[in-house]
């Protein structure tokens, strides 16, 4: 059986430009052997975050092999006022969607309830995380407190999960939150690990390359510390901020930080004044892939002690670059990293800068975690979690979405 993908009315197809999906049957089925159309179903990548426009736009590049062409719609474009976001993701998109493919696939769990408008046993929903549900439930905390207007439209969103066909988890981690949190049934929770770039890789010459880097961002201390992500609360930004004071606390002064992604909050900037880290931060903001992966080179370490993730892409993405890593011992984190990385309390600062201290004081501990990572990195490929992917869309097509695919295997750096 083959599968090709469904492409939206308007598109270099032709057609209509009302956003609707409809099919686009690629000549690629054989005789006796039916097509299966997959319509990808994505929010926009003007409007995603960093981590959910990967993944789609990795399904999308790599969905589009011979066996299986498949084209998403993109509906917001340009930059939308955080109304019309809105507006857009619980309604005008419901309105569009059509059913006229084989499967659909929502890439989002916050658009789980998009299979309103689809037929619910054709329709495969990706939960890559449910923060904002551990935030209502404690699981985990946020010195900001609750969004509660946001939780509560985030909450009905995924309750749709239950609805699907099939559920397909970042994680081993995200697989069980579904089945406590949402009560989904266990044999539509799928697990595939999304897979690495190739550009993630050991650089040559990596010792002028760092030079240059740390000079282009302004760091000037011998040692480099890196954490890649937003601000939001489960990111644990405050957590690390109070570990690199107490390593400058402890002496070590010869230590600056490196924050890419979005700027800080009024809220973690003063904390940054407060503990005396002025010169021991710089804030790159967001940067393109070919500097994301020489600031990885380029570091000595990357800290990412979050509280909670779905996945974790920048620690895999630090170890293929050969960076060993400082992270949380709990959840997906913990998962993804096995044994390749140094786990943390991430409540406890101490924790995380004395990780991080053994990383830099011990050499033949920080060689081994290299070696690991290299290895532990190779196992989170695309080309499986494609394979993935496809062996689900033909078990959905079929009418047998329920039969659970066998687990990802994970080679390198076990737990």
């Amino acid at each position: 059986m083959k599968v090709n993908g469904g492409q939206r009315e308007g598109s270099s197809a032709g057609g209509r430009s009302d956003g609707a999906i409809l099919p686009k049957a690629v000549n690629h089925s054989t005789v006796g052997s039916p097509t299966i159309r997959v319509a990808l179903l994505r929010e926009g990548s003007a409007v995603e975050s960093r981590s959910m426009c990967l993944y789609a736009d990795h399904l999308v590049r790599g969905l589009s092999a011979p066996e299986l062409v498949a084209q998403s719609p993109d509906w917001a474009r340009g930059r939308a006022s955080h109304l019309d976001r809105h507006v857009t993701r619980y309604w005008r998109i419901p309105q569009r969607l059509v059913s006229h493919s084989d499967v659909y696939h929502i890439l989002d769990h916050a658009n789980a309830h998009w299979i309103r408008s689809l037929p619910p046993d054709r329709t495969v929903v990706t939960c890559h995380d449910l923060m904002l549900l551990k935030l209502l439930t404690g699981d985990v905390r946020s010195r900001e407190g609750t969004p509660l207007l946001a939780a509560a439209a985030f909450r009905w969103s995924v309750s749709h999960l239950r609805q699907a066909a099939a559920v397909v988890c970042d994680s081993n981690a995200t697989r069980d939150d579904a089945r406590r949190l949402l009560g989904c049934a266990p044999e539509r929770l799928h697990v595939v690990y999304p897979g690495l770039a190739t550009a993630f890789r050991p650089l040559p010459d990596r010792s002028e390359m760092r030079a240059q880097l740390r000079r282009s961002f302004g760091v000037t201390a011998p040692v480099m510390l890196l954490h890649v992500g937003h601000r939001y609360f489960y990111k644990n930004v405050e957590g690390l901020l109070h570990a690199l004071a107490w390593l400058i606390r402890k002496g070590r002064h010869n230590v600056q930080l490196v924050k890419v992604g979005e700027d800080l909050t009024e809220g973690q900037q003063g904390l940054i004044r407060r503990l005396g880290l002025t010169s021991h931060v710089r804030l790159a903001g967001a940067v393109g892939l070919g500097d994301l992966v020489r600031l990885y080179n380029a570091a000595d370490a990357l800290v990412y002690p979050s509280l909670a993730e779905g996945f974790g892409w920048p620690i895999v993405e630090a170890m293929a670059c050969g960076t060993p890593v400082v992270c949380s011992a709990r959840g997906a984190l913990a998962e993804v990293a096995g044994t390749a990385a140094s786990l943390v309390d991430p409540e406890d600062p101490v924790d995380i800068a004395q990780g991080v201290t053994r990383i830099l004081d011990d050499e033949p501990f920080r060689k081994e975690l290299v070696q690991r990572g290299l290895d532990r990195s190779r196992a989170f490929g695309w080309d499986e979690a494609l394979t993935r992917l496809r062996a689900l869309y033909v078990t959905v097509a079929e009418g047998s979405g329920h039969s659970l695919l066998p687990s990802p295997r994970v080679r390198g750096g076990e737990g």
